[in-house]
């Protein structure tokens, strides 16, 4: 991909790694996928409210999601529905609360030398719930990003299997660059689903946008499946087959939505927003099955502008 009428860039300061972000932006209209069983059959769903409600906040006021209460100032002050339920945050040096991420987060964990794979990957922010619903809420610090970030999450009793959502302070609309070109580099985080098997994906993003033509070329690479190992650390799979390539398109809004390909055939729906002044950021999800719906991958992404 090509980016051969770059605007300027923002050089945006990198944040500090105590920084996260927050919107008055309604988190509710921003991207979300859905992975359930629906009649029997796993199925993509896209018109679902996420778990998350809003990130509304100024330092020490509160963070608000379905169901929990945090804190801003101290990460692990919360208010629950149901005993027993927690938050921490998580990355290669442990977690802020005991056994967090029973879920087996691995891309977070070192392999066999005590290395992190990518420091931008390195940061979770996890949320559970006794009933089983779980939020992984992507660390924006780690990641280098200002105004976005995205969430995994599960929520069993809802039947969803597996679900993404993009959070962050959306830029209006009026507010987007009417021409010239950027590029925007990132990561995304995925599932993929085999039946009963579930693999978790990691990639590096680059998109590059063209805002006079208002379409945006997407794709992933170095793509890998990151496990746990017997001995507790991290093992890398690399899985180029799952390497994404996409067009999306905006009309009157600011959301692009498109068609996505794996270079082993999947296809499937990709879609995003711009956030932060001067469209900074990207952040959005994903969701691409085989011609036998014997595979799904769903994932999130973000993306800062160069």
């Amino acid at each position: 991909m090509i980016d051969n009428n770059s605007l300027q860039a923002l050089n945006l300061p990198t944040p500090p790694h105590t920084s996260f972000i927050s919107s008055s932006s309604a988190q509710q209209n921003n991207p979300n996928v859905q992975l359930r069983n629906i009649d029997g059959k796993k199925t993509f769903t896209y018109d679902q409210n996420g778990l998350i409600s809003s990130l509304e906040f100024k330092p020490n006021d509160e963070v608000q999601l379905d169901g929990v209460v945090t804190t801003n100032n101290g990460a692990t002050q919360v208010n629950f529905t149901a005993p027993g339920s927690v938050i921490a945050k998580a990355y290669s040096g442990g977690t802020t609360k005991e056994d967090a991420s029973t879920r087996n987060i691995a891309y977070i964990r070192k392999d066999k030398n005590g290395l992190v794979f990518d420091k931008k990957f390195d940061g979770v922010y996890i949320v559970k719930f006794t009933d089983g619903t779980q939020i992984v809420l992507h660390d924006s610090a780690a990641a280098g990003w200002t105004y976005q970030t995205f969430a995994h999450y599960l929520n069993p009793k809802n039947g969803v299997i597996h679900g993404y959502q993009s959070l962050g302070d959306e830029t209006p609309y009026a507010a987007l660059p009417q021409s010239g070109t950027a590029t925007y580099n990132g990561l995304a985080t995925a599932y993929l689903v085999q039946n009963s098997t579930q693999k978790q994906v990691t990639a590096d993003v680059k998109a590059v946008v063209d805002f006079a033509k208002k379409g945006v070329r997407f794709e992933t690479s170095n793509t890998h499946f990151r496990a746990i190992g017997a001995n507790g650390f991290r093992v890398d799979t690399k899985a180029a087959d799952y390497d994404i390539k996409a067009n999306a398109k905006w009309s009157n809004h600011n959301q692009f939505k498109g068609t996505a390909t794996t270079a082993n055939g999947m296809t499937g729906e990709l879609n995003g927003k711009f956030y932060g002044a001067g469209a900074a950021e990207i952040g959005g999800i994903y969701g691409l099955k085989n011609a036998a719906n014997t595979e799904q991958l769903i994932g999130g992404y973000g993306a800062k502008r160069q």
